[in-house]
C-alpha cells in the first residue's frame, strides 16, 4: 500500500504536506472528482432523511487530457455504530455518524488494494415533522458541523505513512427524493464549508436569470397581461394572508436550494446539487 502512495506520489497524483513536523500525502490540485451516474444513483436510493448513514467512496486517480480527475467508481456503505454503547451527550443515529471501525479500515484496505483513494463520507439528514422546517433543513443541513471539520483532519496510517483525504458530506431532499446535494470538504485542499462556494453559485444563477428575462423583449399587451397578473396575486395575498402566506413562505424556503442548483454551472467548485447524471467537482 505504500507503493501505491510512492507512485501516485512520483506520478504527480498526491502532493506531501508538513503539518505539525509531520509529513502527509494529500492530493494534488487542481484536480476534478468525478462521481459517476450510478454513483449518484446509488447515493440517491439509499439516502436516509432521518438518519446519518455514511461509507467509503472509492477514487481511481486518473490522468484525461492532462487533467488530474478522481473518478469515483464504488461506494461501500458502513453501518452506522453511534448507538452501540450508551450515550450522555443525545447523540444518536438522527444527528450523527460514527463509523463501525472494523468495517471501516476493511473497506479502506480493499479500496487501497483496488489502487484507489478512499473518500470517507456521510450524510445530514433532513426530515421534520413541520414541513416548513423540512424546506429550511435542506439548506441548512449542506453545511459541515463543528465535528464534521475537526474529524477531516485525521489522516489515515497506511502501514506508517499518512494519508489525508477530504471528505464528502451528502444531503438529500425529504420532499423532491431525486434531488441531492454532494459536497467535498478539508484534506488540505478543499474549503472545511460550503457557505463561500453556495453563495457563488447563486450569484452566478441570479445574474443568468437575470439576463434570460432582460433578453425576452414583451409586446404591450403582454406587459399589460403582466400587470394585472401582478396585481391579481397582491389582492389574493391581501385578501386571503392565511392560504396566500403560507405559499410564499414556502417558495422563500426553497429559493436556496433552487438557486444552488449546478445544472447549469459549468465548472461547480466543492460541491454538485443535482437528481441525474454524473456529478463533476472541480476543485481548483
Amino acid at each position: 500500500m505504500v507503493k501505491l502512495l510512492n507512485h501516485l506520489h512520483r506520478n504527480g497524483f498526491l502532493q506531501t504536506k508538513q503539518i505539525d513536523g509531520e509529513n502527509l500525502f494529500i492530493i494534488a490540485t487542481p484536480c476534478i472528482f468525478r462521481i459517476e451516474s450510478e454513483i449518484v444513483r446509488s447515493l440517491i436510493e439509499n439516502y436516509k432523511s432521518t438518519e446519518e448513514i455514511g461509507g467509503v467512496l472509492s477514487a481511481k486517480p486518473t490522468l484525461i487530457n492532462n487533467k488530474l480527475i478522481f473518478v469515483i467508481t464504488n461506494v461501500n456503505y458502513i453501518r452506522n455504530a453511534i448507538e452501540d454503547n450508551a450515550r450522555q451527550d443525545g447523540r444518536n443515529r438522527t444527528n450523527a455518524y460514527l463509523p463501525d471501525l472494523k468495517q471501516l479500515y476493511q473497506e479502506i484496505s480493499m479500496t487501497l488494494e483496488n489502487e484507489c483513494l478512499p473518500i470517507r463520507f456521510h450524510t445530514h439528514p433532513t426530515k421534520s415533522n413541520k414541513q416548513f422546517e423540512t424546506l429550511l433543513n435542506e439548506n441548512i443541513q449542506t453545511e459541515t458541523s463543528n465535528q464534521d471539520r475537526i474529524a477531516s483532519e485525521y489522516p489515515n496510517n497506511i502501514d506508517g505513512q499518512k494519508l489525508l483525504m477530504p471528505r464528502c458530506l451528502i444531503v438529500g431532499n425529504a420532499i423532491l427524493s431525486s434531488n441531492i446535494f454532494i459536497g467535498v470538504y478539508g484534506g488540505f485542499v478543499a474549503l472545511n464549508e460550503f457557505n463561500t462556494s453556495k453563495r457563488k453559485v447563486m450569484e452566478e444563477n441570479i445574474k443568468k436569470t437575470a439576463d434570460f428575462f432582460s433578453a425576452i423583449k414583451l409586446t404591450t399587451g403582454q406587459k399589460i397581461g403582466l400587470g394585472i397578473g401582478a396585481a391579481l396575486l397582491l389582492f389574493a395575498t391581501i385578501k386571503y394572508p392565511k392560504y396566500s402566506l403560507p405559499v410564499i413562505a414556502a417558495l422563500a424556503l426553497t429559493a436556496p436550494v433552487l438557486l444552488t442548483s449546478t445544472q447549469n454551472i459549468e465548472k461547480p467548485e466543492y460541491f454538485n446539487r443535482l437528481s441525474i447524471g454524473k456529478a463533476d467537482i472541480y476543485i481548483p
